[in-house]
């Protein structure tokens, strides 16, 4: 991430704090940010209180702010519809390699409905999150892989279905 990062912080914190805001961002990526954002220039108190990123609770509460209060941005806006989009990608990407379970996802896309139910979708994106809503309908912490498998297969459907958007 490294340079990248140095020259673009203000839109990784977009996407930071849209990926933290549904609970689906990597917590390895903050320090690497906040360091960027001091080399920018950036002395926002609510970056040290991020460094090291030990509460991910409240690195998602300051990069929510952070966002507004530099960019103008809101991760439920319009504008962040393409990425949550691409947090839904990787998150539907780690649910079918069963690196997260299947209520983690259902509550990424309990939180995204709620976001972006009354919002237009982006062109070639109508339905982006397929029928996911429906198939994690009373999804609780005891769902396991073997005992949903239609979840799986509407998120590799999905998966296709943006896949697709893309070409």
């Amino acid at each position: 991430m490294g340079s990248f990062v140095s020259k673009n912080w203000k839109g990784e914190l977009n996407r930071l704090a849209t990926e933290f805001w549904f609970r689906s961002g990597d917590a390895a990526e903050v320090t690497p940010w906040v360091e960027a954002a001091y080399e920018a220039g950036e002395t926002a108190v609510e970056l040290a209180e991020m460094w090291g990123g030990a509460d991910i609770e409240r690195t998602r509460s300051h990069l929510q702010f952070l966002a507004k209060q530099i960019n103008g941005f809101e991760p439920w806006s319009d504008a962040a519809q393409p990425l949550a989009v691409a947090a839904l990608e990787r998150a539907l990407r780690r649910y079918v390699a069963h690196e997260i379970d299947p209520a983690t996802l259902c509550r990424l896309v309990d939180d995204l409905d709620a976001a972006f139910l009354d919002k237009p979708p982006m062109p070639n994106l109508d339905r982006w999150m397929g029928n996911l809503w429906n198939c994690c309908d009373w999804c609780d912490a005891t769902w396991t892989f073997d005992k949903v498998p239609h979840l799986e297969a509407e998120a590799v459907a999905v998966l296709a279905r943006l896949a697709a958007a893309k070409c």
